[in-house]
């Protein structure tokens, strides 16, 4: 009797597991459909602006490190869901601020052309409405551009004076020769 009860339990256990399994793969499927649609149809405005603000020089630049790639991965990822809104909302207006002031097909072009894009942005978004949507897009989306650039592995190394030690470490030191100890780097 003891058996014919364990093994119900089992039973009752393994569907109630599916079901939990399942609501979770619909949640993530419906999240990979959104996400999907993000990344779409920002993806192509994070290619421009990357290679417009860290373009390729004798270091890698923004397109070289991956850098819409991430942030594509860090906005879908950190970012809640309402932050995600917000700055859909930004990115929709800063795209039709680019429509109408350099056409449909503002993506398409040379470098030429990109950087006169990038160059009316940034008088735009710090001299001219500094608090519209439109500014407030740029900037985060430069923002995030920076951030995901200085941090990746060739940006970090091959552009800032990368240290992988900062400083001389010392230990078992006795503390009399040193005084006390820090919160801050002391070199001593």
């Amino acid at each position: 009797m003891n058996s014919l009860k364990r093994r119900e339990f089992l039973k009752l256990s393994g569907a109630i597991g599916l079901a939990t399994l399942n609501t979770r793969l619909a949640t993530a499927a419906e999240s990979a459909t959104s996400s999907g649609t993000f990344a779409g149809k920002y993806f192509t405005m994070f290619k421009v602006l990357s290679h417009q603000i860290i373009p390729d020089t004798d270091t890698p630049g923004a397109l070289a490190c991956q850098v819409p790639e991430q942030m594509k991965a860090f906005v879908l990822k950190v970012y809640g869901e309402q932050h995600i809104a917000d700055y859909s909302r930004k990115l929709d207006a800063l795209d039709n601020w680019l429509k109408s002031n350099f056409g449909e097909s503002w993506h398409s072009g040379d470098d030429k052309k990109h950087h006169g894009i990038v160059s009316a942005l940034e008088d735009y978004s710090y001299d001219e409405l500094p608090d519209s949507e439109v500014a407030a897009g740029y900037r985060e989306t430069k923002e995030l551009i920076v951030f995901h650039y200085y941090t990746s592995q060739q940006g970090a190394t091959k552009t800032l004076h990368y240290d992988p030690v900062p400083g001389m470490y010392k230990g078992c030191e006795d503390l009399s020769v040193i005084g006390k100890t820090w919160a801050t780097p002391n070199a001593y």
